[in-house]
């Protein structure tokens, strides 16, 4: 089985975010505050990484038709 590694993703990821010099911005819906999260936890595979790879093969199935094979599982 072929597969991409989540290290070499999120090494990429973080790249482009600091070399783009964006900010990854959540808003807190509780409070409304907005907390800026570093480039370095937005591409950890224990931070927001997950939530991209998700939404991005969203946007992808919904633009092609075919996801991208995600073999997601539940990290308690």
């Amino acid at each position: 089985m072929s597969g991409v590694s989540v290290e070499s993703v999120s090494r990429t990821m973080e790249v482009l975010l600091v070399q783009g010099g964006r900010s990854v911005v959540y808003r807190d819906k509780a409070n409304g505050q907005d907390l800026v999260i570093s480039p370095l936890s937005a591409a950890s595979a224990s931070g927001l990484l997950p939530a991209f790879v998700v939404a991005g093969e969203a946007v992808w199935r919904q633009a092609t038709g075919n996801g991208f094979s995600l073999d997601i599982v539940r990290d308690p």
